[in-house]
């Protein structure tokens, strides 16, 4: 892995981790079980039902939604 591949890597994991973190700290409550690189990198469950995952990106540039392609089949 190039030094610049790397440092991309451990900037992603870091701010998945930060994420994870903030998730957890803000959305704590009873019968809420968060499970860091379960299904994705992160997924929520309540009373033990799966209601939300979260998969953590980091793009260099702006997000637009001409970025996604929902005719392809696996968007």
């Amino acid at each position: 892995m190039s030094d610049s591949g790397a440092k991309a890597a451990l900037k992603g994991y870091r701010l998945q981790a930060l994420y994870t973190l903030f998730v957890i700290l803000k959305e704590s409550g009873n019968g809420i079980i968060f499970q860091p690189e379960g299904k994705e990198d992160l997924a929520i469950l309540k009373d033990n039902v799966l209601v939300q995952t979260i998969q953590v990106k980091a793009y260099k540039d702006s997000l637009q939604l001409s970025s996604f392609s929902p005719d392809k089949k696996d968007s």
